[in-house]
């Protein structure tokens, strides 16, 4: 079996991200709606690996690995990963975010579309080394 999480906090290599992005923000929302309605998306390796074990899975090993925003890594691997998750990600961002906050959170539907619209400016940018982990 193989099960596979998107830890979605945003991470930046060489320092903190730039003040104005919006990423940190959209998912902090986000994560904390679907906390709310009981449906986390937050990651705890551990809890995850104490509920395979009791479920009878012995043999449990963990990768983890940088999903770049976009094509900045020198590494080839990265940096086709970042191409295809920005495209993911600015295909996706709208439908993960548009009911969790706006039925939760009571968003309008332009607020969310807006902030989802900096995020995808945001995550394009190459300049600012930016992941999350898988």
């Amino acid at each position: 079996m193989e099960q596979v999480e998107i830890d979605w906090t945003p991470r930046c290599e060489g320092g903190p991200l730039p003040p104005d992005f919006k990423i940190p923000y959209l998912f902090e929302e986000l994560l904390s709606a679907m906390d709310e309605v009981g449906l986390p998306m937050r990651i705890d390796p551990v809890a995850t690996k104490n509920k395979l074990h009791a479920a009878g899975f012995s043999e449990i090993t963990e990768e983890v690995i940088r999903l770049p925003w976009n094509a900045w890594s020198a590494n080839p691997v990265e940096r086709e990963t970042g191409r295809w998750f920005n495209l993911c990600l600015t295909q996706s961002l709208q439908a993960l975010a548009m009911a969790p906050l706006t039925r939760v959170k009571r968003w309008t539907y332009q607020q969310v579309n807006e902030l989802v619209e900096q995020v995808k400016i945001d995550i394009s940018r190459k300049q600012v080394h930016g992941y999350c982990l898988l």
